[in-house]
């Protein structure tokens, strides 16, 4: 985890063709320190959280924040 610097983060919705790992990786190559992690329910299963732990922990990058979609149809 970065200690020394200010977080700077890409925020989850800014790429919304990126998976959440994809953002990940993304923010990382772009020089963020950080990024927000965006959480659409039907699609997160346990693989996808492992995948995204694997991103974090490969890009030094922290999770600012994770940002939960939820569509009600009627």
């Amino acid at each position: 985890m970065i200690t020394d610097t200010r977080l700077i983060s890409l925020a989850a919705g800014v790429l919304p063709e990126f998976s959440p790992e994809e953002t990940v990786y993304a923010a990382a190559q772009a020089g963020f320190t950080a990024a927000g992690i965006w959480c659409d329910l039907p699609s997160w299963d346990r693989g996808r959280g492992e995948r995204v732990a694997q991103a974090l922990a490969e890009t030094g990058l922290c999770a600012l924040d994770l940002e939960v979609s939820v569509v009600q149809t009627r």
